[in-house]
């Protein structure tokens, strides 16, 4: 057997001081491939245990091979930028493309932004004897999930015998709508310590949407099948 990853990442990162301006960002690609497979042979009928070579088997009893394999393409960027320490911004975007899904399906857009405000950086809490740190952030975004079977949306096939026939049967049905999950997240937060640091903490609300997620589906009976992989489900969390 044998398992195969294969990663190919560029980055390029730009850095820059202008006065109290303080600007990072990145941009970069990434390709990243999987392969695994496998191959066995039975056999009976050795002359002794040293001959493990399965060709030395007199008599040849089975076979099987297995093959699968998947490949993603992203394209990402990244900007930060702050000012005078209290002023901060976050804005990226990725898009992604995976081979799991059909080729209309394929790609798909990611962006998110942060923003933060360090309010303990102001003047007029510069002399506070009380607060050491004080800073209040949002922030917003999308991410993608496609962690299933490589061939799911396709309708696979396998040779099998018939009788005394050779034949060709449907071992999975395919769905060629199968498309990316995606998550919007919300976050609201203030971060804080006090006293020199006696005391220090963080109050935080979120709410997390969940949609077309994907779920194993239970197909009729007449179809010969029990599941499919389908986007059928929407979930919402939220807290403090």
């Amino acid at each position: 057997s044998r398992y195969t990853n294969t990663l190919l990442q560029s980055t390029l990162t730009y850095d820059k001081f202008i006065g109290n301006h303080d600007i990072n960002a990145v941009a970069g690609a990434s390709f990243e491939k999987t392969k695994n497979s496998y191959v066995k042979v039975w056999g009976e009928g050795f002359f002794n245990d040293v001959l493990t070579n399965v060709s030395s088997a007199t008599i040849f009893t089975d076979a099987s091979a297995y093959e699968t394999g998947s490949g993603l393409a992203s394209y990402f960027g990244r900007v930060n930028y702050g000012y005078d320490s209290r002023y901060l911004l976050t804005l990226s975007a990725r898009v992604d493309g995976s081979s799991k899904f059909a080729k209309d399906n394929q790609y798909a857009f990611f962006p998110a932004a942060a923003l933060a405000w360090r309010v303990s950086n102001e003047s007029f809490l510069e002399n506070s004897k009380v607060i050491d740190d004080l800073k209040f952030r949002a922030s917003i975004g999308t991410t993608g999930q496609q962690d299933f079977g490589d061939y799911a949306w396709r309708t696979l096939f396998e040779t099998a015998d018939y009788g005394p026939d050779p034949s060709i049967i449907v071992t999975q049905l395919g769905n060629d709508k199968l498309k990316w999950e995606t998550t919007d997240q919300l976050d609201l937060g203030v971060d804080f310590s006090l006293f020199n640091g006696r005391l220090s903490g963080g109050v935080g609300y979120y709410t997390k949407t969940t949609k077309d997620a994907l779920f194993t589906a239970i197909t009729p009976g007449s179809t010969g099948y029990s599941t499919i992989i389908a986007n059928i489900g929407n979930t919402e969390n939220k807290g403090v």
